[in-house]
This record gives C-alpha cells, sequence and structure tokens, in this order.
C-alpha cells in the first residue's frame, strides 16, 4: 500500500513539474490566445463556416519561435493551396459515388498521416490529412458542383486565415529566435547545481 502511495505521490510530482513556468511560456500562451480570436474575428466577418475549426489551425501554425511560426505558415498555406487544386480533381471523380468518397477520404488519410511519421511534413501532415478529410466529407452535402467549388474554397480558407493572423502576429510580436536561445540557456544555467570547490 505504501509503495503505491509513494508512486501516486512521484507521478503527481512529475504531472506538477510540467506546469511549472519556463522562460517565455506566458508571452507564448497569451500570442496563442491573440492568434485564436483573431482567427475567429476574421473567420466571422467574412461568415465562413466552422470559425471553430479554423480557430483550431491556430494551434498548429503558431509557435514559440518567430521565424518557424512564419515559415510554417507559408509552407501550409503553398500547400494547402496544391491540395485544394487537386481535391477539385479528386471530387470530379466520386461526387457521386459515396463508396469511393469514403476510400478516396481513408487513402487519403493514412498517406498523409504516414507522412506525418515518415518525412519532414510531420508538424504539418496531421492538420493537412484533417482539412482534406473534411474536404471531402464536404461531397456528401453538396448537390451542385458549385456547392462543392465553394466547400473548397472554404476549407481554403480554414488554413489561410490562421495562417495570415498568424505571419502577422509574429512579424509584429514575436520574440526573435536569438532571444529564446538566449532565455534557454539562462534558464538551464540558473537550474543547474553549483560545485563546490
Amino acid at each position: 500500500m505504501a509503495a503505491h502511495v509513494d508512486s501516486f505521490r512521484q507521478q503527481f510530482r512529475e504531472r506538477l513539474a510540467l506546469l511549472r513556468p519556463f522562460p517565455g511560456r506566458l508571452e507564448f500562451s497569451c500570442r496563442l490566445a491573440l492568434a485564436c480570436t483573431l482567427t475567429t474575428l476574421v473567420a466571422e466577418i467574412y461568415q465562413t463556416p466552422d470559425a471553430a475549426l479554423t480557430a483550431y489551425v491556430a494551434f498548429f501554425v503558431m509557435r514559440r519561435d518567430r521565424m518557424e511560426s512564419v515559415i510554417i505558415s507559408i509552407v501550409l498555406t503553398i500547400l494547402i493551396s496544391l491540395l485544394v487544386a487537386m481535391l477539385m480533381l479528386i471530387a470530379m471523380a466520386v461526387i457521386d459515388q459515396p463508396l469511393w468518397r469514403v476510400i478516396s477520404i481513408t487513402v487519403a488519410s493514412f498517406g498523409l498521416l504516414f507522412l506525418a511519421s515518415a518525412s519532414k511534413l510531420k508538424p504539418l501532415a496531421a492538420i493537412i490529412a484533417l482539412i482534406v478529410g473534411y474536404g471531402l466529407d464536404l461531397l456528401s452535402d453538396a448537390q451542385a458542383g458549385e456547392l462543392a467549388t465553394r466547400g473548397y474554397l472554404y476549407a481554403w480558407l480554414f488554413v489561410t486565415i490562421p495562417a495570415a493572423v498568424s505571419i502577422t502576429l509574429n512579424l509584429l510580436l514575436g520574440p526573435p529566435p536569438r532571444r529564446l536561445l538566449e532565455q534557454a540557456i539562462a534558464h538551464r544555467l540558473s537550474r543547474r547545481p553549483s560545485r563546490k570547490a
């Protein structure tokens, strides 16, 4: 019984250690909250559907490092533009056949999630798989080609709105990589036990 209590206390201490503040955590949290708020605001102004999904994408494009966030946002916008073009081609073939639509969702999701574990697309592949699955699922509601096209343009906006907000916020408020590195080094050195001569 005592061993079980000690194990529980050890696990509790480990979980509590994850919540300890570190340099830049509050600043990043505020920047991420502002990005989600602005993304939702833009989605509501332009009346795009699923503002919650658009705000969710902000979690994937925001990073602590300013340049990493900007690069991920630009790359994700380019990739989603190519994927929407590819989805429109797939949609023409499967729009009237539910079985092939489900198969195409499965194959595309499996392929992209495989890329998440086997390539350098790791930070982006999961959100791309989500958007591809969502885009192909939109075909079930589309009665005409025009509605399907509008759905794909909305799927494109789901990524480009948070990417544009992320780029703007990070260029205006994001910390430079050098400052983050200096803070991380100073934090590690302050936690290092001092050696007595």
